[in-house]
């Protein structure tokens, strides 16, 4: 029997073939997704894929959120305090929150598989 906790569950499974060229036959490319979802998923692809970040920057990094109402944002103890000052400068109302998304992840970059399991839930990742 499949147990859903009480905050649902989220999984994202992504692939893409960036590199097309790598070997003789044409490989499809599978670029076409919508960021929707958990905004936890949306930064770690953001940081991944736009601003090629590893797997473990990525998770590990602070990480806030804003779902237009309330009209409040929402960030993480280790979130820079420079930005928030600049945020609640340009008048948005800003609130420390410690719940966030767990999120692990496994990033194949030039062959070389990286794992990072989220330090906000404790675990570990494991390979052979």
């Amino acid at each position: 029997m499949l147990h859903i906790p009480e905050g649902g569950l989220d999984a994202v499974i992504l692939f893409l073939d960036l590199h097309a060229q790598q070997s003789k036959r044409p490989r499809p490319q599978f670029l076409g997704f919508l960021l929707l979802g958990p905004p936890e998923i949306v930064c770690i692809l953001i940081r991944t894929l736009w601003l090629n970040e590893d797997i473990k920057k990525a998770i590990d990094a602070p990480r806030f959120h804003h779902q237009l109402l309330p009209n409040v944002i929402e960030y993480e103890k280790f979130f820079p305090g420079d930005l928030i000052d600049d945020l609640k400068e340009k008048g948005h109302e800003m609130k420390s929150s410690s719940d966030s998304g767990i999120i692990m992840g496994i990033l194949k970059d030039k062959g070389i598989m990286c794992a990072n399991s989220d330090y906000r839930k404790g675990g570990g990742v494991d390979g052979f």
